[in-house]
């Protein structure tokens, strides 16, 4: 008798521990976030990239708006691959961006 309250109680936990790992297993996690609003210089080069035939005024095209959350050793937040959008490029590779305003907010709105 004592053998089946264990065994009942090792079921029980089992089953338990099942039904919950099959509800949270339908649970998406999306953990690559980026600033959309104001809208970060990255995303900006990612909504409508110029891969080719971007002037000076444009910002160099990024297929990775998700991707400046390297900060570890180089605690540098806005350095993807040869971009760094502290200094942002420009499509054509000459220089930096000229800064374009995404938002201006009032106090008290």
């Amino acid at each position: 008798k004592h053998i089946h309250k264990k065994m009942n109680r090792f079921l029980n936990t089992n089953f338990i521990a099942a039904i919950l790992a099959a509800n949270l297993a339908h649970r998406g996690v999306d953990a690559h976030g980026y600033l959309k609003t104001p809208r970060s210089r990255n995303y900006v080069a990612s909504i409508d990239p110029k891969w080719y035939g971007g002037t000076t005024e444009d910002p160099a095209p990024e297929n990775c708006p998700h991707c400046l959350n390297i900060g570890g050793t180089e605690a540098q937040c806005g350095k993807v691959g040869d971009h760094n959008y502290d200094y942002p490029p420009n499509a054509v590779g000459e220089g930096i961006l000229s800064p374009v305003i995404q938002e201006c907010y009032e106090e008290g709105a």
